[in-house]
């Protein structure tokens, strides 16, 4: 009798720890997402430093996130900038790019 009540037991306990397992995986995810530096996660706002035009000639391999006049965004590392337009290294789903953004377009600058 013993026999089959501790194989029930143990039939019992194998579901909670399967989901006690999972709560422990989104957590961890739920921790990782969170973290300042993983990828694929947006900075937050409040981390993010606001910067002048002018400042992007210095910024160079900098990663960058540009909002253009019609309100969009674009996110990338600066290549080089100068007076008049800043050229920006951007990650597209065939691969890499190259954008070129005129300071006439540029509302704001935000440094990563």
């Amino acid at each position: 009798m013993w026999g089959r009540t501790g194989m029930l037991a143990v039939a019992l306990a194998l579901p909670a720890a399967g989901v006690r397992a999972a709560d422990d995986d989104e957590a961890w995810v739920l921790r990782y997402m969170g973290a300042a530096m993983a990828p694929g996660v947006p900075v937050a706002a409040e981390r993010a430093r606001r910067v002048e035009f002018p400042e992007l000639a210095r910024l160079a391999g900098r990663r960058v996130r540009i909002e253009v006049a019609d309100g969009s965004q674009r996110a990338g590392v600066v290549q080089q900038a100068d007076a008049d337009a800043v050229l920006l290294r951007v990650l597209r789903s065939t691969g890499q790019a190259t954008v070129t953004l005129a300071r006439a377009d540029v509302r704001a600058v935000r440094v990563d």
